[in-house]
C-alpha cells in the first residue's frame, strides 16, 4: 500500500534481488497477495535475474558495489556491515538473527529489537543510496544506460556504451559483435 500511495521513482535495496524480493514473492504467494505495485497496476516481475516493477526503478546497491565499486573498497566483503562501515563510517546493529524465527513464532512481544535492527538497515541503505546516486546519475548521463542497467553493468559495458553513443553522434555504423567463431579465428 505504501508503494501505491507514494508512487516512488526508485525502490532501493541491498541484496534485494537475491533476498528481499524473492522473500516478498514467496510470502505474497503464501497469502495469495497479488504484487500489483507497478505504476500502471501491473504485477511486479520477480525472477532470479532481479525485480522489475513497471514505472519504478529498482536498484540493488549490492550489485553496483560488487561489480563496479569493489575496486575502490579496502574490504573484500560486500556485506552491508562492511560496506556501511567503510563508506559511511556507520555500524550495523548487532542482533541474534538466528533466533528471529523462534521469537517470531513463540515470543512476538520480543520482536522490537528486530524491528529496530531492520529499520537501522533501512537507514544505512538510504544513506548509501544518497552517497551513490550522484555517481550512478553521472554514469547514466555519460553512457545513456538506464539506472536499472547501470546497477548490474561493468566498466567494460560502460566503455562499450560510450563508444556506441559516440558512434551514433558521429553517424558511424556500429559493427556487429563478433561471433564465437570470429573470436576463435582471430586468436588462431
Amino acid at each position: 500500500q505504501i508503494i501505491l500511495d507514494m508512487k516512488p521513482d526508485f525502490l532501493i535495496g541491498y541484496t534485494s534481488d537475491m533476498f528481499s524480493f524473492p522473500y516478498i514473492k514467496k510470502r505474497a504467494e503464501k497469502y495469495d497477495v497479488v504484487l500489483d505495485i507497478g505504476i500502471d497496476g501491473s504485477v511486479a516481475d520477480i525472477s532470479k535475474d532481479g525485480a522489475y516493477i513497471r514505472g519504478i526503478t529498482h536498484l540493488d546497491l549490492y550489485r553496483f558495489i560488487s561489480k563496479v565499486m569493489h575496486t575502490k573498497l579496502e574490504s573484500d566483503s560486500y556485506r552491508l556491515k562492511e560496506v556501511a562501515q567503510e563508506l559511511l563510517g556507520e555500524e550495523k546493529k548487532a542482533i541474534a538473527i538466528d533466533k528471529l524465527a523462534e521469537i517470531w513464532s513463540n515470543h512476538p512481544e520480543q520482536l522490537e529489537p528486530y524491528c529496530e535492527y531492520t529499520l537501522h538497515d533501512a537507514f544505512l541503505i538510504h544513506a548509501l543510496a544518497m552517497k551513490l546516486l550522484p555517481y550512478l546519475q553521472e554514469i547514466v548521463k555519460i553512457t545513456s544506460i538506464p539506472f536499472s542497467d547501470v546497477i548490474g553493468s561493468s566498466y567494460t559495458q560502460f566503455a562499450e556504451a560510450v563508444l556506441m553513443k559516440e558512434s551514433r553522434i558521429a553517424n558511424e555504423v556500429i559493427p556487429e559483435k563478433p561471433s564465437m567463431g570470429d573470436y576463435v579465428e582471430r586468436r588462431a
